[in-house]
């Protein structure tokens, strides 16, 4: 998360002083609605623009997001980002109520106007899809906002002893429009019902959603794994974008701090399409050992 100054409630500051410091063009209102399920969690959100992103600024303190209300805060930006097309929300999942419901987001400044995100859906780990991160396409009058897409994951494990973990491994997909941040591979974005994910010679499938990234040029993957035993053997990844191409990125490497290099985690790059016909079912290895 960037140093940025720290949000102020809206109503702290006068009208007359929050127009004067929009001079510089970074200085923005954010109004955020909540639906009828509230929060008590850390709020983050992520702006980006055709010329970077501001990465994650916390929104408040947590418990200030009841049912039905709007908060207000003045938000001066990091840096300038450019033309804003999409925000990234999420909560930490830290409070006693995480099933939130998000309605919209507003943001405002002098020079460009009003800039607002849909979002009517939950934040939640039971509710909705159970994805505790949004990404929300701006709406602009007269322009038309980016698609919002799914990206399957297709992650195969290598078939050495050892080569499962139960590590919690993070991922990030970057392509040519933009990247998904870093999003935690686990049971809520897991498509199959079996517990073990990363097992030796399985392929775990998973998805992420995101606005419209680009063909997809390279994922960076890691995992919080200190131990030989928590130790991973990747051997691809494939990315298949819903109604669009699929993406192959072989890794063929351990992912382990006592094997091989000693990394955990990896940037792998576009090794080609990979054809859909032939992307396999799942050979499972029976064998229980990881």
């Amino acid at each position: 998360m960037m140093n940025v100054p720290p949000p102020m409630r809206f109503a702290a500051m006068a009208r007359q002083q929050f127009m004067s410091m929009q001079a510089d063009g970074l200085l923005w209102k954010i109004s955020i609605t909540t639906g009828e399920s509230g929060t008590d969690c850390n709020v983050l959100i992520d702006i980006y623009g055709d010329e970077g992103n501001t990465g994650d600024i916390q929104l408040g303190e947590a418990g200030a997001y009841e049912p039905g209300t709007t908060n207000d805060f003045a938000i001066k930006l990091p840096k300038d980002v450019g033309k804003i097309y999409k925000m990234r929300v999420s909560h930490d999942n830290s409070g006693e109520k995480n099933n939130w419901e998000l309605k919209q987001i507003q943001m405002m400044n002098m020079a460009e106007g009003m800039i607002l995100f849909k979002c009517d859906r939950f934040l939640s780990p039971t509710e909705d899809d159970k994805q505790i991160v949004r990404e929300l396409p701006a709406l602009k009058p007269g322009e038309e906002p980016l698609p919002v897409k799914k990206y399957h994951l297709d992650i195969k494990t290598g078939r050495e002893k050892g080569a499962g973990s139960k590590a919690k491994v993070k991922i990030m997909l970057t392509g040519e429009k933009s990247n998904t941040g870093p999003r935690l591979l686990g049971a809520h974005n897991f498509l199959d019902d079996r517990e073990d994910q990363l097992k030796k010679g399985r392929t775990a499938r998973f998805f992420i959603e995101a606005v419209d990234l680009g063909p997809i040029i390279n994922v960076e993957i890691g995992h919080d794994g200190e131990t030989k035993k928590e130790g991973w053997l990747l051997q691809h990844i494939l990315v298949k974008e819903d109604g669009g191409p699929s993406y192959f990125f072989p890794c063929d490497s351990w992912l382990c701090k006592e094997r091989a290099d000693g990394v955990t985690s990896r940037e792998l790059t576009r090794n080609g399409i990979f054809d859909d016909s032939d992307d396999g079912e799942d050979d499972d290895d029976d064998d229980d050992e990881e």
